[in-house]
């Protein structure tokens, strides 16, 4: 799995694959094709610690079981996972979770899939929800083509 698209258990090797990973992937993939392709969790070459720093601007300090493995997270941050990298060196940061322009999709929508993605991108596998739920969850006019952003 290239590592843009790969969750914090299948970058550290810790765990076992199970379909969780393949929730977060979809939901990379889902942000990149309704983006343009944008990712959540930027790397100007894909490198694995400019992700894995995203993931923790994004959503937070990792579990124990990963930050402790992540061997370059002292460039990154201090030990409470406050920033203290080079801000010259970033991709640039809107402070958006998703980036996703009005004109791609109504507002409403991009709410709805900013809810969703911030589901489906939970550190924690068994916290993110399964294939069926996240099937369940997508707005039928999304898949269907009828919704605002689809058409465009």
């Amino acid at each position: 799995m290239p590592r843009v698209f790969a969750p914090p258990e299948a970058i550290f090797f810790q765990e076992p694959v199970t379909p969780a990973i393949d929730v977060w992937a979809l939901a990379v993939l889902i942000h990149m094709l309704l983006s343009g392709g944008g990712l959540l969790f930027a790397s100007y070459h894909g490198i694995t610690k400019e992700i894995v720093r995203e993931m923790v601007l994004t959503l937070g300090k990792l579990p124990d079981r990963f930050w402790t493995k992540w061997e370059e997270r002292a460039e990154y941050f201090d030990e409470e996972a406050h920033f203290i990298g080079n801000t010259r060196l970033l991709p640039p940061v809107t402070g958006q979770f998703i980036k996703i322009y009005s004109d791609r999709m109504s507002p409403e929508d991009v709410a709805a899939f900013e809810e969703l993605a911030r589901k489906m991108v939970r550190y924690e596998p068994e916290d993110r929800p399964s294939v069926d739920e996240v099937a369940r969850l997508i707005p039928a006019d999304w898949i269907n083509g009828g919704g605002e952003g689809a058409s465009r």
